[in-house]
């Protein structure tokens, strides 16, 4: 296993992603770049749920609420429960939506 085939690929169903994540965790784990406005961060996603369904959402788009942080990807979307962003120590999602402004469009890269 190498970081290169760590790297998520937002492309593929949200089944494979969801298992690609799952298979990878807690190590080596799974990464994504996240572009946030015009900052380029480095993720690691330690844990994560899927949710089924039809959407119109581009394909990597990060949805963020009060609560909740989810990526459109085929056929649903990956909801993050548990990730560290670059230069962070890894924290439950609530931990990092109270500290962390996200743009509107922000997406996985």
């Amino acid at each position: 296993i190498s970081k290169e085939t760590c790297e998520i690929d937002w492309g593929k169903t949200v089944d494979e992603i969801y298992n690609h994540i799952r298979g990878l965790s807690p190590y080596p784990t799974a990464w994504s770049t996240l572009m946030n406005g015009d900052d380029l961060i480095f993720v690691k996603i330690y844990a994560a749920t899927k949710e089924f369904g039809e959407h119109n959402v581009k394909i990597g788009q990060v949805l963020v609420d009060k609560k909740a942080m989810k990526v459109a990807v085929k056929g649903g979307f990956i909801h993050l429960t548990e990730i560290q962003l670059a230069g962070r120590r890894k924290m439950a999602i609530q931990d990092v939506l109270n500290g962390v402004n996200f743009s509107e469009t922000a997406h996985m890269v």
